[in-house]
């Protein structure tokens, strides 16, 4: 299913909106909680499993996100965000011009 994520080298983890991951049939782990510190107030999370995320040419399988109830983005443009758990494995370039991200494996 094609989503639209927030692009966020701030953020160490991926998180998904409780919406998007009930959409995809998502389970939050049993108990299993975290918290996240975001510029607004500390949040608490429910961990789940993707069976895979991909993003254009780059895929991970078997991959925990966070899910929490947030409304993300003014406009709720955004069903989720893309963290450095997911783009720290890869050289991000960014060009402004041509309004493209490159990422290249480390």
């Amino acid at each position: 299913r094609n989503t639209t994520l927030l692009f966020d080298t701030g953020a160490s983890i991926t998180v998904l909106s409780t919406e998007l991951a009930r959409s995809l049939g998502l389970s939050e782990a049993a108990g299993k909680a975290i918290r996240l510190k975001t510029v607004a107030a500390d949040v608490q999370a429910k961990v789940a499993k993707l069976d895979s995320i991909t993003f254009g040419d780059l895929s991970r399988s078997d991959f925990p996100v966070a899910v929490v109830d947030l409304k993300l983005g003014t406009s709720g443009r955004f069903d989720g965000i893309l963290g450095m758990d997911f783009l720290g494995n890869y050289t991000i370039r960014i060009d402004n011009q041509a309004r493209r991200i490159f990422l290249t494996p480390r």
